[in-house]
């Protein structure tokens, strides 16, 4: 999504490095099957593919401080066009919500930072270490992750961002499919930006213990589970002769 001369420098340079690369690649490795298949399109040969999604270690130490008030925490490291913070406040334009509070915590591009002051229900909180993340973490009843990845014009992402909500017990919502979660993983779910369903979501959730979150959340997000998953993928296609590691 990056514009201007350099923009289009840096597009060429990927262009015409990454089709030799992957060309002279044994296989292609994705941390999703959409963007493995993408990459299988640009190569001249065809050749194997792999899945290999984010994973994370987690510490659990779960401690659940939520009040009476909806709070919903939204981290970025930048919020970018497709981690789509203005269709957010699109929705709460329409909507009067005093009844939740939503943490932003990330760099805000100028235009989004004018916005976010119109909103009452809204806290700014910029970069933070991790150590505060997580105090906002034990507060907050769910967390939100990105809604605007179809204008990168992908329908399957797979975010630390989304695994380190789950690591610290947070249920999750986005507008994406989440690879590595299995169909019907009841703690993430896929959704349009509409505050009403997202506010509904984390009352249904309120109910459900954190620790339980984590608990069943690590059964598909824990490091070395997926790691192992991909050396077996991996053992299983070094049986073909045009595929030795």
């Amino acid at each position: 999504l990056k514009k201007g001369v350099m923009g289009k420098i840096k597009s060429a340079i990927e262009e015409f490095c990454a089709i030799g690369t992957l060309n002279r690649a044994l296989g292609i490795i994705g941390v999703t099957a959409e963007i493995a298949e993408h990459q299988l399109k640009r190569c001249r040969i065809s050749k194997p593919t792999f899945e290999y999604v984010n994973g994370i270690k987690c510490q659990g130490y779960i401690f659940d401080r939520r009040d009476i008030k909806v709070e919903l925490l939204f981290v970025a490291s930048i919020f970018s066009p497709w981690i789509g913070l203005d269709l957010l406040f699109d929705e709460l334009d329409k909507n009067s919500f005093e009844h939740i509070i939503i943490h932003l915590v990330g760099e805000l591009p100028n235009e989004l930072l004018i916005r976010a002051g119109n909103y009452d229900n809204i806290i700014i909180h910029g970069m933070l270490p991790l150590k505060q993340i997580y105090k906002l973490a034990e507060q907050s009843w769910l967390g939100i992750t990105s809604f605007g990845f179809f204008r990168k014009n992908m329908k399957t992402a797979c975010t630390l961002k989304a695994r380190d909500y789950l690591c610290k017990g947070l249920p999750v919502v986005g507008g994406y499919e989440e690879a590595g979660l299995p169909n019907g993983f009841p703690y993430y779910r896929k959704m349009k930006c509409d505050i009403n369903e997202i506010v509904s979501y984390a009352k249904e959730m309120k109910l459900i213990k954190k620790t339980d979150v984590y608990e069943i959340s690590m059964q598909h997000i824990g490091k070395s589970r997926i790691l192992n998953n991909l050396f077996k993928q991996l053992k299983r296609s070094s049986s073909n002769e045009d595929f030795k590691f």
